[in-house]
């Protein structure tokens, strides 16, 4: 379980469960992270690994709560 609570002026904070790490993004553009490991990926013939659709739903997910939190002022919990 991951609570999520978004203050006024976008400020926020991830509560992360005891025993898990947070992710330290690589510097640079993510987007063309993002392209260039698609790229690769077809060019191998690959289906990608790293990032699959349920990580995508799981962004959208976080953005609503987010939305939730700032329109209510309340934490939101996501359930694993």
């Amino acid at each position: 379980m991951v609570s999520v609570l978004v203050a006024p002026h976008g400020a926020h904070s991830v509560k992360i469960p005891k025993g898990q790490s947070a992710i330290t993004p690589e510097p640079g553009d993510g987007y063309l992270h993002e392209l260039s490991y698609m790229i690769q990926c077809i060019a191998a013939g690959q289906a990608p690994d790293l990032v699959i659709g349920d990580d995508g739903a799981s962004a959208v997910e976080i953005c609503e709560a987010e939305g939730e939190a700032i329109r209510t002022g309340c934490p939101v919990t996501l359930q694993p």
